[in-house]
């Protein structure tokens, strides 16, 4: 049994989880799930680093190796220590208490000591769930021990594959060409292709490209890709970003950036993700006036594009997507109307573990227009 240990957005990451593994025909039994964790059955010899670095929402794979109804050392006899003789180790717990914790670290400590292992344990104190915790890409070549106390047991479990953050990272400061006002988060782009569900080989199109972090990412998961952007400086940085995106991870899938209106650009593709125009910056909280002004010209805009990618979609014309609503000034909640989609030939997809959809996004700077994300299908 392997754990999948969720990230900041867990309800996102819970949906990303499934439909990744249903893309890729990976087998799996689901055997237990919370708030932090998935608790799935799965073949051994998988490529668990690969599965890793294709998720967006999970931050440590790791292979359950005990389960008691009370602390003891009978892991010990279970941990793969196929390790140097020389390495660093850390242990990450959810739910114990600092005895407890402390009881685990002195039975690793003096069994590596007795087994004369030259091991250094390396310390945190960040929160168990941030993903630069743990068993981080600085220590792969050691040990991470994750405890977790759930319901009346205590799981055992040993770290597999991590997520690495710093390759978001070097795509967000590698790339030619950044626009931050005008680019979603490589991580959230990698959640949102995934939970697509598109076989690959599939072609998918972003109808407000702007610099191209989602096509990118959808060409590292192995789509060909179509951008529209009616911005022709956005249209250039985005040409060069994939430019550079292909070379630089020896990409081989085909792309088409189209300058053009993509409430009437016609093209053909199997289905689409997009984070859209969402109405002018805002840096506080609107009037109730304000937002209700800003929602219609959206609806209106939205109708269109709804209509454009039910004429331009083919298949089951799956759509991933961000929409936003707004907290007003006195406190209220202005949505837009889900009738710009359902009008259109589209309803909402039925989502894993009764998760509701839409599914709530806050972006990490506290963004005044909030986001929802909407995975949706033809009617």
């Amino acid at each position: 049994m392997y754990l999948f240990v969720l990230g900041r957005d867990k309800e996102l990451a819970k949906v990303e989880l499934v439909s990744y593994l249903k893309t890729q025909n990976i087998q799996y039994k689901l055997k237990d799930h919370n708030t932090n964790f998935v608790a799935l059955d799965l073949a051994e010899g998988l490529n668990f680093q690969k599965i890793i670095d294709d998720l967006g929402g999970t931050i440590r794979i790791a292979k359950v190796i005990d389960s008691k109804t009370a602390i003891s050392n009978s892991f010990l006899e279970k941990l793969d220590l196929y390790l140097p003789k020389k390495f660093n180790y850390t242990v990450s717990s959810l739910n114990l208490a600092n005895d407890e914790l402390k009881a685990i670290r002195e039975t690793l400590k003096n069994h590596f000591k007795s087994e004369k292992f030259k091991a250094t344990y390396k310390t945190h104190d960040k929160d168990f769930l941030d993903p630069s915790n743990y068993f981080s890409s600085e220590i792969n070549n050691g040990l991470e021990l994750i405890v977790i106390r759930h319901g009346d047991e205590y799981i055992f479990a040993q770290s597999v594959a991590s997520t690495n953050t710093t390759n978001y990272k070097f795509k967000d400061t590698k790339r030619p060409k950044t626009l931050l006002t005008h680019s979603t988060s490589f991580r959230l782009a990698q959640i949102m292709v995934n939970l697509l569900g598109l076989k690959s080989n599939s072609r998918i199109v972003d109808p407000f490209c702007g610099t191209g972090t989602i096509l990118i990412e959808a060409m590292l998961r192995g789509y060909d890709v179509i951008g529209i952007d009616n911005n022709p400086y956005l249209i250039h940085l985005c040409k060069n970003n994939l430019k550079w995106a292909k070379e630089e991870f020896n990409i081989e899938k085909k792309s088409e950036i189209i300058e053009g209106d993509s409430k009437d650009k016609k093209f053909k593709a199997d289905g689409a993700v997009f984070e859209p125009y969402m109405g002018p910056f805002l840096k506080e909280d609107p009037t109730d006036k304000k937002a209700s002004r800003i929602r219609k010209d959206l609806e209106q805009l939205y109708m269109k594009i709804f209509e454009n990618l039910n004429n331009s979609l083919t298949g089951n014309k799956k759509i991933v997507c961000i929409i936003p609503y707004f907290s007003t000034d006195s406190r209220n909640t202005v949505k837009i109307s889900e009738e710009v989609f359902i009008q259109n030939g589209f309803k909402k997809s039925t989502l894993d573990f009764k998760i509701p959809n839409p599914i709530a996004y806050d972006t990490p700077d506290g963004s005044t227009i909030k986001r929802w994300v909407y995975v949706l299908e033809k009617l």
